[in-house]
């Protein structure tokens, strides 16, 4: 078993201005995060939607009680996916301004965690527990 050393009772030769320099680790510039593609996600959202809309409410003949609950689960859905695009430039900044992009943050220490897997697909499945979560308070 390992002993604890005791503290020097000598104070440190190094001048306090020259310690508190070498601690602190050198600035680096915040990376710069792509925005996201709102000219691709708009129109292939609206093509999805238009298309789930019309099976819905033109093609099946579905009871008011049923369309009402599938179109508020589509407005939870939508609004879901909405905070998800939102959420991932954020979670990307806290990602690459501590240098964890891509690496499996819970087997840190481990061989398995200089693998790089994906990182932003965290924000995704919360975003859709809320929603769930949302939708069951709203029936």
């Amino acid at each position: 078993m390992a002993t604890r050393r005791k503290p020097s009772s000598k104070p440190s030769e190094i001048p306090p201005e020259v310690r508190s320099e070498e601690a602190k680790p050198p600035h680096q510039d915040a990376p710069s995060l792509a925005p996201p593609k709102l000219g691709l996600i708009i129109p292939v959202a609206a093509a999805f939607f238009l298309s789930f809309f019309y099976l819905v409410f033109v093609t099946y003949q579905i009871e008011p009680d049923l369309r009402r609950s599938i179109a508020i689960n589509a407005a939870m859905s939508f609004g879901a996916f909405v905070l998800a695009v939102r959420m991932i430039p954020v979670a990307a900044r806290y990602v690459l301004r501590r240098n964890l992009y891509g690496f499996d943050i819970n087997k840190k220490g481990t061989p398995q965690g200089t693998i790089k897997v994906s990182v932003f697909s965290l924000s995704n499945p919360v975003d859709f527990l809320n929603s769930c979560v949302d939708f069951g308070l709203l029936l």
